[in-house]
């Protein structure tokens, strides 16, 4: 035997030993050794495996393939993996004259080196599967599959599965011009919801609402969403497109319109959740909504001749007009209470108007009263300067005195009344409480045809 180390394995019918030796050159080495009861280990693997095999009388590191090999009888840990190779482990028993089988493959993996993130593969006869992690448990075989991801050109690819080895696909996807799709202005803002992102569209010349930044290339869901309502609320299906790279569509919608058949002049409408949008009235005593899409919307309307806002709801259908659901009889009601309080105020502002008058009249007569007196209080006032005896200034002075008692009585009769008066004739003209009231009165009867 040529001179180095060696390793000598002596097998016998169930038995096995083994030795390492050195061999020197030209000399005779004696080997001394034992054997122990043995039993067979039949391995199947990949050929590309490594196999790792430890037992308390033995211990080797094999290349893989189908191969039988005899050891020892005891217990083995047992180890495959390598280059593509799946790794596993088990731990066997190998009897005396028996025979143990490891055959640990019967599936395959499939991993992926595929940009940009977020590719998806589908595979043919199977589901779509993410490529950031491994695919286990594929048969052997050849497969076709398809990698796709928004606004990126599609790949077909062809790969084949081996028992316990993982197959690549590696691949770069090239990304696809996008596209757009439009739809008819209507009186809301509306929103796709494209795979699950909103987008928000922007008027075109034509009168249109172009959404821009479509991906191309692959199907997608779309769903239409507005502010003004959960979505829940609008009554639009949810579609799916597929646009080829850079490919501008347009897509119509049904719409219907809500209408209210007597409307105050000046009053406001706000149209969704949480008064988001207020709608033109124009000065009309009727109102029709713009184009709507079809579904529930808030309708809150107030307004100087209601008592309190309406709060009501619209129902939208398909190129229909309706009202909302109760607006006579809630604008009615309202109407009604409103009359009633500006006739209270109208009786009012009449009883307070008429005693502004008579105080005005009061004041003035007490006004006059007090000039009066006052003049006649100066003659008199001279008459005593003048009187030629003490007696006669005597009785001249009671004459002074009675005449300014008198003055000052009717100078505060007359600044009670004029003071009084503006309290009384100041606040809302009647003709004014009159005319609202005419207003109310129209719109009651305009609700009832």
């Amino acid at each position: 035997m040529p001179a180095g180390d060696h390793r000598v394995e002596l097998v016998g019918k169930n038995l096995y030993g083994s030795q390492s030796v050195k061999i020197s050159t030209d000399s005779t080495t004696q080997l001394q050794t034992r054997v122990f009861p043995a039993g067979q280990l039949q391995i199947k693997v990949p050929e590309a495996a490594r196999l790792t095999i430890k037992g308390s009388d033995y211990s080797a590191a094999i290349a893989g393939g189908s191969r039988l090999l005899s050891l020892p009888a005891g217990e083995y840990d047992i180890k495959a993996d390598g280059d593509d190779c799946i790794p596993t482990a088990a731990k066997l028993s190998v009897k005396e004259g028996g025979t143990a089988t490891w055959d640990p493959y019967s599936i395959g993996n499939l991993v992926f080196d595929v940009s940009p993130a977020g590719v998806l593969c589908l595979i043919q006869g199977g589901k779509e599967v993410p490529t950031d992690k491994d695919v286990v448990g594929l048969a052997p075989g050849d497969y076709k599959a398809t990698l796709r991801k928004k606004g990126y050109r599609e790949e077909k690819v062809s790969f084949s599965i081996t028992a316990g080895k993982r197959s690549l696909i590696k691949m770069n996807l090239i990304e696809l011009a996008s596209g757009s799709v439009s739809l008819p202005k209507l009186g809301c803002a509306i929103a796709l919801r494209v795979d699950g992102d909103l987008i928000y569209g922007k008027e075109s010349p034509d009168g249109s609402v172009e959404y821009a930044g479509i991906p191309s290339g692959c199907p997608l869901d779309i769903s239409f969403y507005t502010p003004l309502n959960p979505a829940s609320d609008i009554d639009l299906p949810a579609q799916r497109i597929r646009l080829e790279e850079g490919e501008k569509i347009k897509l119509t919608i049904p719409s219907g319109r809500f209408s209210l058949p007597w409307f105050p002049v000046g009053a406001i409408v706000e149209l969704g959740i949480d008064g988001n949008r207020v709608l033109d009235n124009e000065g009309s005593q009727g109102f029709l909504s713009p184009l709507l899409p079809p579904g529930k919307y808030r309708v809150v309307i107030e307004g100087e001749l209601l008592q309190k806002a309406l709060d009501l709801v619209a129902i939208i259908s398909p190129d229909g007009q309706s009202e909302p659901a109760g607006y006579r009889e809630a604008m009615t009601a309202s109407l009604a209470s409103a009359k009633e309080k500006e006739a209270k105020a109208l009786v009012s502002r009449r009883t307070k108007t008429k005693i502004g008058f008579i105080s005005l009249g009061a004041g003035l007569l007490g006004a006059a009263g007090a000039a009066t007196t006052y003049a006649l209080e100066r003659q008199a006032m001279d008459a005593y300067q003048s009187a030629p005896s003490s007696s006669r200034a005597a009785e001249l002075w009671k004459n002074v005195e009675l005449l300014r008692t008198i003055f000052y009585a009717t100078l505060g009769v007359g600044g009670v009344g004029l003071g009084l008066s503006p309290v009384f004739m100041i606040g809302t003209p009647p003709s004014s409480l009159e005319k609202s009231i005419q207003a109310l009165d129209e719109g009651i009867k305009a609700l009832a045809k």
